[in-house]
C-alpha cells in the first residue's frame, strides 16, 4: 500500500481483526486515525477515506492472490443529509500477521 491513510486504516482495522467490527465516530477516525488535521484535509475526507478503502479492497493481498480483508464493507451512519455521525466497518475476521502486508518500507 502507498497511502499514508490506507495504511492507518488497514492498522487501525487490524487491531480489530479479531472481531470482524469496527464502529467509530466521525470525529474519532478523521482525527485519531486518518490524521486529517488541517481545514483542506477535512474538506477532502470523502475523497482520503475512499481511497483508502479502494486500496485495502483492491491491493491489499495475501500470496495466493486473495483479499486479506475478506467480505469487506463500510458504511457513514448520518445524523441529517451531510452530518456522518459515525462510520461503520464489517468484515470477515481474520488472524494474519498484518505487518507484512501494509508496513513494509520502501
Amino acid at each position: 500500500m502507498k497511502s499514508k491513510y490506507s495504511k492507518r486504516l488497514f492498522r487501525h482495522l487490524a487491531d480489530w481483526r479479531k472481531t470482524g467490527f469496527v464502529k467509530d465516530t466521525a470525529e474519532e477516525l478523521e482525527q485519531e486515525v486518518l490524521i486529517l488535521d488541517s481545514p483542506s484535509l477535512l474538506r477532502s475526507k470523502g475523497t482520503k477515506l475512499q481511497q483508502a478503502l479502494d486500496e485495502i479492497n483492491t491491493l491489499l493481498v495475501d500470496e495466493h492472490g486473495l483479499p486479506v480483508i475478506q467480505d469487506f464493507n463500510s458504511r457513514a451512519n448520518r445524523k441529517k443529509v451531510k452530518s456522518i455521525t459515525h462510520y461503520i466497518f464489517r468484515f470477515k475476521p481474520f488472524d494474519d500477521e498484518f505487518e507484512t502486508y501494509c508496513c513494509n518500507k520502501r
